[in-house]
């Protein structure tokens, strides 16, 4: 058997590493087997803490059962001491013990300490009383411990702080300086100068901080002003305000014409009437002017402390516009407003006019209004081409047959000019029945017509009336109908009803609103509606059990019958739907909801497509109460 053992030592910065290998070789063995040995460490320091592959063993001396073949690591250390590594540790050879001799180097404990300012810059570190240097600043090697901090600078409030110092760790502190801070605000004028123990400091509101601690004066200043003064005193990290009001003029601005703007020394300071307030003492320029008014302006003179009044007349700019037209009554608008055609005063400016007369071509133009003259237009207007801008009839049908209502049809016209003309009633084939005379002598008119041909109704059908006159033409188409009845209006198609009424209980008290859609036969319709319901509870009621405001909204489907009766339309009702609601004075209380039943009666008075009446509903809102509610009606129909 063949051995070789060989030891090497290295030295590093951080501590000693041993590297011990021992090594066995076999002159005809290619392989070991694993077997037990042990690691004895020792230390110049009894006591110091052991370790294997990070694993606590012990206190140095001590022994630790190990293995053939395996590395190993090991650490020894001691508070106060740097800590020794020794790394790859193996043993090749059984029955061989590793020895290893763990020699410590003492370290002095210590740490340090960073100062910072975050808030201002220079200031002076002390350590235990000794100057260190201007803070931000590190103070290196500062024995473990407890140690008193002090940072000073002028102007500021000294601070002081005991600082624990551990070993190894740098310790912070970020101290924000109390400054001493004098806070002036200007109250009521711009761009005051002022001045602290008569060195100027700026103008205007500001903060000053090269302030020493003691007595001081401050002096606020700015040209005719009388000067402000003020005495004070001030501690060391103290922040105080001074507040300056200087002692300012004011001036009354008014004119005969509200409006005008007003000019302080050339700036623009609002609209008259109105008060200037924090004005400088002393001579001043006011202007005032208004589109179409002339410019005024006058000198006034502003004491400290009191209100002076500038009262202006400003002298409107106008001519004026005289018309003269043929033919004599016609009508004379300008920007759209109609004028009188004597004298009439505007304001200086360009205007477009238009004068229009019945049976005559519209004129319009522009005219240019001068200061102080007059302008005169005289017009003759054009005879107009006849031309009908609209025909139309009363009623889409109608029953001659009746006696009293929808017995007639009215045929109206809108036109340019004077004719004579007349109204052709055609059949759905093309034959002319009649002839209406139309006498056309204004601007809008009409014929209304019985639907009578000698004496005797049309028959059922489609009809034209075609209006002509001078060579102009326009129709329209109507139909008669002899199964409309004298008492029937318009009660068959869609429509829309609103209605507003009173609202009570036996546990309530309000209003209601409502509205619904529907669609109507002969006598049978339906629809969509719904009601709110604005309602008071008393103390106690079963709803909310104490005194509110409740706000109910009601959607139902809606069945309903009716009878036309002249112009009465008498009707009952019924719905069914759901309701949900709100607490308004106190939302934290659940609302009332759930089905509801509904049961109205009513009538209406029918003005054609219009319809007005009054009702009376009774509405079952499932656990909540039965609601009685009355009031009025109004409808439009759409058939």
């Amino acid at each position: 058997m063949l051995k070789f053992i060989a030891d090497f030592y290295r030295q590093s910065m951080k501590g000693k590493i041993l590297t011990c290998i021992f090594m066995l070789i076999a002159a005809c063995g290619s392989s070991f087997a694993f077997a037990k040995t042990d690691i004895q460490v020792t230390s110049n320091v009894n006591g110091a803490w052991v370790t294997i592959d990070g694993r606590s063993v012990g206190y140095a001396p001590v022994v630790v059962d190990a293995q053939i073949g395996r590395y190993y690591t090991v650490e020894v250390g001691a508070s106060g001491y740097k800590t020794a590594v020794y790394k790859n540790c193996i043993i090749l050879e059984g029955n061989s013990r590793l020895n290893i001799y763990a020699k410590l180097e003492r370290v002095e404990s210590t740490g340090s300490i960073t100062v910072k300012t975050p808030n201002v810059t220079g200031a002076q570190v002390y350590l235990d009383g000794n100057y260190k240097g201007y803070a931000p600043i590190t103070i290196p090697n500062v024995k473990a411990g407890y140690h008193r901090v002090k940072v000073v600078k002028q102007n500021c409030k000294d601070e002081t702080k005991d600082i624990n110092v551990l070993p190894g760790e740098d310790s912070l502190w970020n101290v924000t300086m109390s400054q001493t801070k004098l806070e002036v605000k200007v109250t009521n004028v711009k761009d005051v100068q002022i001045y602290l123990d008569g060195v100027y400091k700026g103008t205007g509101s500001m903060t000053i901080t090269d302030i020493k601690p003691g007595p001081h004066t401050l002096r606020a200043s700015k040209g005719r002003f009388d000067d402000e003064i003020l005495h004070f005193r001030i501690s060391a990290g103290e922040t105080k305000t001074a507040s300056i009001t200087m002692n300012a003029a004011a001036l009354e601005v008014k004119s005969n014409v509200s409006g005008a703007s007003i000019y302080l020394d050339g700036t623009y300071m609002g609209t008259t009437p109105a008060t200037l307030k924090d004005l400088e003492p002393g001579l001043h320029t006011v202007k005032l002017s208004k589109t179409h008014y002339e410019t005024e302006s006058d000198t006034v003179e502003l004491t400290g402390g009191y209100i002076s009044t500038s009262d202006f007349y400003l002298e409107k700019i106008s001519g004026f516009l005289t018309v003269n037209t043929d033919p004599y009554d016609a009508s004379v608008s300008l920007n759209g407003k109609e004028i009188s055609k004597n004298r009439y005063e505007l304001d200086e400016g360009v205007y477009s006019i238009r004068i229009k007369a019945f049976g005559y071509e519209e004129l319009e133009d522009t005219v240019r209004i001068e200061r102080n003259r007059i302008l005169t237009v005289d017009e003759i207007l054009d005879r107009a081409q006849f031309r009908i801008s609209s025909f139309i009839a009363s009623a889409r049908e109608f029953n001659p047959s009746n006696k009293k209502i929808s017995n007639s049809i009215r045929f109206s016209w809108n036109v340019n000019a004077p004719a004579s003309g007349w109204i052709e009633i055609k059949d759905e084939y093309g034959d002319v029945l009649c002839t209406l005379e139309a006498n056309i002598s204004s601007s809008s008119g009409g014929i209304t017509w019985s639907g009578l041909i000698g004496g005797i109704p049309i028959s059922d059908g489609n009809y034209t009336a075609t209006l002509k006159a001078e060579g102009e033409s326009r129709s329209v188409s109507f139909r008669v109908n002899s199964e409309i009845k004298d008492y029937e209006q318009v009660s068959k198609g869609p429509g829309i009803h609103f209605d507003v009424g009173k609202s009570f209980g036996n546990n309530t008290d309000g209003f209601n609103v409502g509205a619904s859609l529907f669609y109507g036969g002969e006598h049978v319709y339906g629809g969509v509606g719904t009601n709110i319901l604005f309602l008071d509870t008393p103390a106690g009621n079963p709803i909310t059990g104490s005194e509110d405001k409740l706000v109910l909204a009601d959607f139902e489907l809606q069945l309903g019958a009716s009878m036309n009766i002249y112009m009465a339309r008498p009707f009952i009702q019924a719905g069914v739907g759901f309701y949900t609601g709100t607490v308004t004075t106190n939302p934290s209380i659940d609302a009332p909801s759930g089905l509801s039943l509904s049961a109205s009666c009513g009538c209406d008075l029918v003005f054609d497509m219009f319809n007005i009446g009054g009702f009376y509903k009774l509405i079952y809102l499932n656990n909540a109460d039965l609601i009685n509610t009355f009031g009025f009606t109004v409808g439009i129909s759409f058939n």
